[in-house]
């Protein structure tokens, strides 16, 4: 199995950083020295994206970073998940096969169904994987790199890392942004929110491009112990738009985790 690449720094309750489709630590640039002051922050880039090599013999799947993010975490004590987009559903999978391991999730604009946000049929949901899957793959290494950086430029904004989240998706490997994006589309994780044994914070942007409030709360109806935190007039990348209030949410949902983990303790 590929293993992942980590950038750590800091010190303190442990914060490991789950990036998106085609991300790396480039994603948590903007706020990566912020969290750093107050917690130990594993930075992670799985294999296939930001140009960490995915070897052919190895999976490209979802499930591929499942199992990569649940035998890092297996290592690190009482571990904190941020995660954002397309990792939100990774660091939800990796919660659900690893009970008791994680001691706090904070799930940055993603959910359990993308399909069921979009309001997508399971049969459109698969018939739209299997054209991405098979664009991604008939195309040339520079004709996805250029397409990668259209949708990411349209994505990220004008936030101070910006330049360099948008280069990490061009050197991502078609084959795992292809196969991955698909497999998230026809993926529903909703069932399993109720296995989630740690408390969460949902961070979204308000106004959100991808459906109503209402919507997204409905996604997370089944899960445990968890709450929103909004952050007005930021896009998708919320780290990268409102970098100070983003390091500001997540450094205070963390030091409330570590003072309750303390307390108990006692």
């Amino acid at each position: 199995m590929s293993t992942v690449v980590a950038q750590r720094r800091g010190e303190g309750t442990p914060l490991v950083l789950v990036p998106g489709l085609a991300g790396g630590v480039e994603t948590w640039a903007a706020v990566i020295d912020a969290l750093a002051q107050r917690h130990r922050v594993h930075a992670l880039t799985f294999p296939g994206f930001a140009g960490v090599p995915l070897p052919a013999a190895d999976s490209a799947s979802l499930g591929a970073m499942v199992d990569v993010l649940v035998e890092y975490l297996a290592a690190i004590d009482a571990p904190v998940v941020v995660a954002h987009s397309l990792g939100v559903c990774v660091a939800l999978e990796a919660a659900v096969r690893s009970p008791g391991r994680l001691v706090g999730l904070v799930l940055v604009d993603g959910v359990p169904s993308a399909a069921a946000l979009a309001g997508w049929a399971p049969d459109r949901a698969r018939v739209w994987a299997a054209d991405y899957r098979a664009r991604l793959r008939g195309g040339s290494v520079e004709q996805v790199a250029a397409y990668l950086e259209g949708e990411f430029r349209a994505m990220v904004g004008d936030g101070p890392t910006s330049d360099a989240i948008v280069a990490a998706a061009t050197r991502s490997d078609p084959r795992a942004v292809g196969e991955r994006m698909a497999e998230l589309m026809t993926t529903d994780l909703r069932a399993e929110l109720s296995a989630v044994d740690c408390e969460t914070l949902v961070v979204l942007p308000r106004p959100s491009r991808a459906g109503p409030e209402s919507a997204y709360r409905a996604q997370f109806a089944a899960l445990p112990r968890h709450r929103f935190a909004f952050v007005d007039g930021v896009g998708h990348f919320v780290m990268n738009d409102a970098p100070e209030r983003f390091a500001e949410i997540v450094n205070d949902f963390g030091d409330r985790i570590a003072a309750a983990a303390r307390a108990g303790a006692r």
